[in-house]
């Protein structure tokens, strides 16, 4: 969701505070210059502290990377122009070799008092760099392949408009890793073409022991309760992650590796900057969900480590290469690589110490993670509606109506969380969790023995419009979901949900930050349904 910043920089410059000059003062204390960083906002001007860079303290050289071919939330990073490392709590930066051209000699980058020292793990995608001190606070530059001559250093997260709070790191985090899409990068939708989005910056951040994903865009709430739903429903448990160009990595204790390109923008929940669609009826200008899933990769049959990479090449979705720290049958150290759709790993040599932390030599698949899903049931007229197995993060759920002759449809149940500005807990809770849902009615479905039973065609004609998708927006807590455009209100595990008045639901509708108007209208482009008769 950066694709406005320019905008609200201009506004911010002009409103909030004039441009910080220089001075010749004695420099500011750590508290001075954290304040001073969490008063910045990215791309309105530079702090006084930003901008210098200096030679290397003794000792410092022979402890940085000859060959950096990994980043990803540790102690090197890249970009296309820039390699990064922190060693001691310090940042180092050098050009990156191109070609024949070689890389240049390292250099410090002068950093502000409020975090010099005290680097704990850096990565940078394009022009986003990202440092996380020891004790978890993470700051950014967005001029990361502009050099260290124009770093803007910001602590800025979150509502409104990016102005929110600081963010820190989960404390029961594992591994992070930072993406980028600023610029002119096009992904794929659900019809296989390629599409523009707004460009977003994401912090994913592997949490629960390496069962739960969650992410953080500069203009999301800083709770940690946006996630991404893992490999294998949500049920894998992973060792390592990567990001890069809004590709996602993950690699598992025995090996195993997925991929996935996400962030919040290619989930289809900006609907402020963003269209979405559904189907055939989808405007060529909007963005065709749902998202493919993840996707394994293939096997690697030598020894890993927990670190790898994603390296954008391109801005068009297939331009990525993936990477993974190992060794090879002569035991020694580099990674294996390629790009996303090859079928091959490729071997390149570093000699260099081997990042992250040794995994299992077992392929065999890992055990699975228990799943994190409630379900949901009532009586409507006739036809008893559940969900079983809705998951805050994962999509499709399972929609399933069963007839009083016992002929029962089992639907896709597709759930986009929608955009807020409010923070809110993780998981389900008393407070509503707004979700832009679709129900799909697949052709064969609908063409089954049970599509036509009286109750079950009377549901499909009417509720769900005689369309192959329906607009559904939902609202999740604890004890409830509702569907406020069918009129549907279903009870965890079989109980009566708590009664909610019309009011209450456009209420919580609003304060979830959904717009009214999806629940009379959607990416469908169906007739409006009036909210009558609840």
């Amino acid at each position: 969701m950066r694709g406005m910043w320019v905008l609200v920089a201009a506004v911010a410059t002009l409103v909030v505070v004039a441009p910080v000059a220089p001075s010749r003062a004695a420099p500011p204390t750590r508290e001075q210059s954290c304040l001073t960083l969490h008063l910045t906002q990215p791309l309105t001007w530079r702090n006084p502290e930003s901008g210098a860079t200096a030679g290397l303290p003794p000792g410092v050289a022979r402890r940085l990377p000859r060959t950096l071919l990994l980043g990803g939330g540790g102690a090197e990073a890249f970009n296309a122009r820039y390699d990064y490392a922190t060693r001691d709590g310090d940042l180092y930066f050098r050009t990156r070799k191109r070609g024949a051209t070689p890389a240049g000699p390292w250099g410090a980058v002068v950093l502000p008092a409020c975090f010099a020292g005290r680097i704990a793990s850096i990565d940078a995608d394009r022009d986003w760099l990202l440092v996380v001190t020891e004790d978890r606070e993470v700051l950014t530059t967005s001029r990361a392949d502009a050099g260290p001559e124009r770093f803007d250093w910001s602590m800025r997260w979150g509502p409104i408009l990016g102005f929110g709070e600081r963010l820190r790191l989960p404390a029961d985090t594992i591994a992070w890793s930072a993406s980028s899409t600023t610029g002119a990068y096009r992904f794929r939708d659900a019809t296989g073409g390629l599409r523009n989005t707004a460009g977003a910056g994401t912090l994913y951040e592997l949490r629960a022991g390496g069962q739960r994903i969650t992410y953080d865009d500069p203009w999301l709430p800083t709770d940690g309760s946006y996630e991404l739903c893992g490999p294998r429903e949500g049920r894998f448990r992973a060792a390592g992650i990567a990001a890069g160009g809004a590709t996602v990595m993950v690699i598992g204790e025995h090996g195993e590796l997925y991929t996935r390109t996400f962030d919040f923008d290619l989930s289809g929940a900006n609907t402020l900057l963003l269209k979405y669609g559904y189907g055939d009826a989808t405007p060529a200008s909007a963005i065709r969900l749902p998202r493919a899933g993840w996707r394994a990769q293939p096997p690697i049959d030598r020894p890993l480590t927990s670190a790898i990479s994603v390296v954008v090449t391109g801005l068009d979705e297939p331009q990525r290469l993936l990477r993974v720290a190992g060794r090879n049958r002569a035991g020694h150290t580099g990674v294996w690589q390629k790009r996303i759709d090859a079928a091959r790993w490729n071997w390149v040599r570093s000699d260099e110490p081997l990042p992250g932390r040794p995994l299992s030599d077992d392929r065999r698949p890992a055990p699975l993670g228990a799943p994190a899903t409630a379900a949901y049931r009532a009586r409507i007229g006739d036809v008893e509606v559940e969900v079983p197995d809705l998951s805050v993060a994962c999509s499709p759920a399972t929609l399933r109506l069963r007839a009083p002759s016992g002929a029962t449809l089992e639907l896709p149940l597709h759930l986009v969380e929608a955009i807020r500005q409010a923070t809110r807990g993780p998981g389900l809770d008393a407070t509503p969790r707004g979700y832009l849902g679709q129900i799909e009615v697949p052709a064969a479905v609908r063409a089954s023995a049970a599509a036509r039973d009286p109750a079950l065609r009377a549901v499909l004609d009417g509720p769900l419009g005689g369309r192959r998708f329906t607009n559904a927006p939902a609202l999740a807590t604890a004890t409830a979901l509702r569907f406020p455009r069918q009129c549907w209100s279903l009870g965890r595990d079989g109980h009566p949900p708590p009664p909610r008045s019309l009011q209450e639901l456009l209420s919580d509708v609003l304060d979830l930050g959904m717009p009214v108007n999806l629940l009379t209208g959607g990416p469908d482009h169906a007739a409006p349904t009036p909210l009558t008769g609840c």
